[in-house]
């Protein structure tokens, strides 16, 4: 079943739509945000083009791209992206602004692996990071996830991780009061 918003404790999500374009332009453009990030045109139209593809994915199933919303000021404030794959689902897309919340992080990563473990029915999930990105690197390892490899990138070299439902039980049982609630 796909989610198509839930609500965290501080943080909302809903699927991405095309009037979000300038917004996800602006994250992905940001020096500091897209240090780590392949290339990006600088065109809002190409952004709508590409959101519209996306749009495409989503109806058939294929991957959901959420916005992320701070639920006390209401501003979007980042994005997330789960795709699917044959034997597992990725999560990707993960970009959090200054708007966010002290939490946000956590709770947009227990959303994601909710939705694909939960609600997909996934038995893993896998994700890659910029090895430089410190502070990505160790959030994610502090959520319990495996390096599995790593891969050379146009931006460097990243990390495959990857989680499984015995990592995901784990983590659900230590953060379940940020677990959200699907609103569908």
């Amino acid at each position: 079943m796909k989610i198509s918003k839930a609500e965290g404790l501080t943080v909302s999500f809903r699927f991405v739509r095309e009037d979000d374009a300038e917004f996800i332009l602006n994250l992905r453009l940001d020096p500091e945000l897209g240090l780590y990030l392949s290339p990006t045109d600088p065109s809002v139209e190409k952004q709508r083009e590409w959101l519209a593809e996306y749009k495409r994915r989503e109806e058939a199933g294929e991957e959901y791209f959420y916005i992320i919303t701070n639920n006390k000021n209401g501003k979007r404030c980042g994005t997330a992206r789960l795709i699917i794959k044959e034997e597992h689902f990725e999560f990707g897309s993960f970009i959090l602004n200054s708007d966010k919340t002290p939490t946000a992080s956590i709770e947009t990563a227990l959303f994601i692996y909710h939705t694909g473990f939960d609600n997909l029915n996934f038995e893993k999930a896998h994700f890659n990071a910029n090895k430089e990105n410190i502070r990505v690197v160790k959030f994610h390892e502090k959520m319990g996830v495996r390096i599995i490899g790593e891969v050379e990138t146009g931006v460097g070299i990243e990390h495959l991780y990857e989680m499984d439902l015995r990592d995901w039980a784990k983590l659900r049982e230590k953060f379940k009061a940020f677990i959200v609630k699907d609103l569908n």
